[in-house]
């Protein structure tokens, strides 16, 4: 409010110098009684416009320095501003480490992809050979039901090896062929076991893995 004042009192005192500077001009043909009378209007003029730049001079310099003064009495901002630059900037580390990059999510998406894809790879292989087991364990069924008809015409009476040896001919089964199918049967339930491991395992991974990717 004080500059402010002190700048209207400026440009009001510029104005009035002006004034008093271009007044000689306007008494250059007057007589030499009006010239005097307005010579010492003049001079008066001047007096007071010299009273009033002292005047405001002193003013502007009070104003500067009651500005000056507050402003040294002041307390120094620095050490308030640094503090807050420091809690600001360690608020931005702590979220700029703990907020997931963009080339990390895009790592842990591709994983996934390929995991899921080996995911599918493994159900559609445990399929095919659960598929197996029940055509195999048909089959042993089958030779199983001729074997035991074969026990029972047995004690029925027919005992001849010609006989048998026809009967084992006509229904394509050795006691070989027996054991064959359970040993085959017996290493695809190993495979399928060591498989459905493995299927849990990737199916754990996927699990993690999602956990670890934003927004899913």
């Amino acid at each position: 409010l004080k500059i402010w004042k002190t700048a209207k009192k400026i440009d009001g005192s510029l104005l009035r110098v002006q004034e008093v500077l271009f007044s000689p001009t306007y008494f250059k043909k007057d007589s030499a009684e009006e010239k005097l009378r307005l010579f010492n209007s003049l001079l008066k003029g001047y007096q007071e416009e010299i009273d009033n730049l002292t005047k405001r001079a002193k003013f502007g310099e009070n104003t500067f320095l009651n500005i000056y003064q507050k402003l040294y009495e002041a307390p120094d901002p620095y050490p308030g501003l640094a503090s807050i630059t420091e809690v600001v900037s360690e608020g931005m580390k702590k979220e700029l480490q703990t907020r997931p990059t963009e080339k990390l999510v895009e790592g842990l998406r591709k994983k996934v992809k390929i995991l899921q894809v080996k995911l599918s790879e493994k159900i559609s292989l445990l399929e095919t050979d659960d598929g197996k087991i029940r055509e195999l364990t048909e089959k042993v069924n089958e030779q199983q039901k001729l074997i035991q008809k074969l026990e029972d015409d047995i004690l029925k009476g027919y005992s001849s090896k010609e006989w048998k040896g026809t009967l084992f001919d006509d229904w394509d089964i050795s006691e070989s062929t027996g054991n064959e199918l359970s040993e085959e049967i017996r290493q695809l339930k190993e495979k399928i076991r060591a498989q459905t491991a493995d299927l849990e395992k990737t199916k754990t991974d996927n699990v993690k893995l999602y956990g670890k990717i934003p927004g899913l």
